[in-house]
């Protein structure tokens, strides 16, 4: 278990992420929007139920291994595990660090795009916790600021029992309103700041709000030793967020779930938050320095790469859909020589679920001589996942 008291590899993933720009998928294109960190959310959208299925992951899984291809460096948001638990009926608020942990465990368990699990993966620099709260009233209210430190607290215990060591970054807070209740916020804010198992504090802007606001908010966190982030500004708040973020004390931004950025008014919010420019201050996300085959044709409609270490195989289609056509043991296709030539492939087995999202116990594996096989129940569509090992 990863300690709940601030370490050095701690304060290097911090170090990292000030002056960061995190967006998601789908956002638009990394490089026109300043991106230094790609933040992976919502995979997995119908119920705690689905956290295990393996085809809730197939596009987090190819969105990761793009976002890795261009130099990115990686945050998970959290949220949506809490969104789960709210739409099965549950009381986030109430849970305890075992029951988290077990949640949390379907993500940061997982292999990430250079074969570790994510909890492990020295690219991940930091995890972001249950966003968006209404403390006292609203959708999803915590009821007090100490049953929501309270929350904050267990999801963090289960995050380092988890083995990660990087940042934690509190579940952005709605803003200081009077629904909301001015001092129950304040009060939060005080205490996330001053939290040591809390390394970073997050808001989030989804409402028009004047910079002084904004600025009370950092100042409050500041003084208590935190670092405030703007984890969340939705694409409708672009125009506002420029001007209400600019010399806040804000030191990193990033875009809720979902946003669809213009890169002219991302670029302002940007420059704002970090000073970063598309012509200087720090410019676009840097290109791949370790040797890269790029994407090549396996045939069959599969494909494959060498990055430096690491041997991938993923479906050509966008959907990532392969149909054998029959069932039984079957070779996919063999590594060329010149790859086979470069050392051993570290096995690795992953489940080759059906069309309709069935695991029917079929497995796609690459083998440490360089070859990929199936063992395939019955034929027809299957969803081919994208697999990573280590070669060497």
């Amino acid at each position: 278990m990863a300690t709940l008291s601030p370490s050095q590899t701690r304060a290097e993933h911090v170090e990292r992420l000030v002056g960061s720009v995190c967006v998601p998928a789908g956002a638009g294109d990394y490089r026109a929007l300043l991106a230094t960190h790609h933040k992976i959310a919502n995979p997995a959208g119908r119920g705690t139920a689905y956290l295990s299925d393996p085809s809730q992951y197939v596009n987090m899984d190819r969105q990761a291994a793009e976002a890795a291809d261009l130099g990115l460096r990686f945050v998970i948001d959290l949220s949506y595990i809490r969104d789960l638990v709210v739409s099965d009926g549950g009381q986030w608020h109430l849970m305890s660090a075992d029951e988290w942990q077990d949640l949390f465990s379907t993500i940061l368990l997982r292999t990430g795009p250079f074969g570790r699990p994510w909890a492990l993966e020295p690219t991940l620099d930091g995890v972001v916790l249950a966003r968006d709260p209404d403390i006292l009233t609203g959708a999803r209210p915590a009821g007090s600021a100490d049953a929501y430190m309270q929350s904050m607290l267990a999801q963090a215990t289960a995050v380092r029992r988890l083995g990660f060591d990087g940042a934690i970054v509190s579940g952005g807070l709605r803003w200081l309103t009077e629904a909301g209740g001015n001092a129950a916020y304040g009060d939060a804010l005080d205490r996330l700041g001053s939290a040591e198992w809390i390394d970073m504090v997050a808001l989030s802007y989804q409402e028009q709000l004047p910079q002084a606001t904004v600025a009370a908010c950092a100042d409050i966190i500041q003084a208590q030793g935190g670092v405030p982030v703007c984890d969340g500004v939705a694409s409708a708040r672009l125009g506002d967020a420029a001007g209400g973020l600019r010399a806040t004390g804000i030191v990193a931004v990033g875009a809720l779930p979902g946003a669809t950025l213009n890169a002219s008014q991302w670029g302002a919010v940007v420059q704002s938050v970090t000073g970063r420019t598309a012509s200087g201050g720090g410019g676009a996300a840097p290109a791949p320095t370790v040797p890269d085959t790029g994407w090549q044709d396996a045939g069959g409609g599969l494909q494959y790469r060498k990055y430096g270490p690491f041997l991938s195989v993923r479906a050509a289609s966008e959907w990532a859909v392969w149909s054998p056509a029959a069932a039984g043991e079957q070779r996919v296709f063999d590594f060329p020589g010149a790859i086979k030539q470069q050392g051993r492939v570290n096995m690795t087995t992953y489940p080759l679920v059906t069309g309709s999202y069935e695991d029917d116990g079929s497995t796609v594996s690459m083998w440490p001589n360089g070859t990929v096989t199936a063992h395939v129940k019955k034929p027809g569509n299957r969803i081919f996942p994208t697999m990573v090992t280590v070669q060497g």
